[in-house]
């Protein structure tokens, strides 16, 4: 499952504030730099994860994915070390196509 920008951020804005809580609690953090510190973490993983995914492979891969879309067209030109001219060479990528 890959998940979309919005899904990611839920997900750490559900998490981040109760760990910045426990780390409180235990008086490891103070309660002024709670909200600083819980900021940082949830910019620092966004940033991360927005890195990690947003591939020219990766995207071309969610394309893929929907089922409205029928073909996808990779100019001839397109040089082979890139994500688009090495999906149209790879015959297990149906929906990729050279023009």
């Amino acid at each position: 499952m890959t998940f979309n920008q919005s899904q990611v951020l839920g997900i750490l804005r559900a998490v981040v504030p109760p760990l910045v809580a426990y780390l409180v609690g235990r008086g490891w953090v103070s309660e002024s730099a709670a909200g600083e510190i819980g900021a940082a973490i949830v910019t620092l993983l966004t940033a991360a994860w927005s890195v990690a995914t947003h591939t020219d492979s990766n995207k071309l891969a969610e394309v893929e994915a929907m089922p409205a879309v029928k073909k996808i067209v990779v100019d001839s030109s397109a040089p082979s070390g890139e994500a688009a001219g090495e999906a149209a060479l790879d015959r297990s990528r149906p929906k990729v196509t050279v023009n």
